[in-house]
């Protein structure tokens, strides 16, 4: 496995995509004990 987020839903492992920019936040939504949605918000360095 490499370095990342990785979620469990119905049992099967799930990898989240990562900032492209290789800065930023991930949000996960949950909805009935289980992850439903995910929000990516990208940043940058200057």
């Amino acid at each position: 496995m490499e370095n990342a987020v990785y979620m469990v839903k119905d049992g099967q492992v799930v990898k989240a995509p990562a900032p492209e920019q290789g800065y930023g936040a991930l949000t996960i939504n949950w909805q009935g004990g289980k992850p439903c949605h995910g929000k990516i918000e990208e940043s940058f360095k200057i």
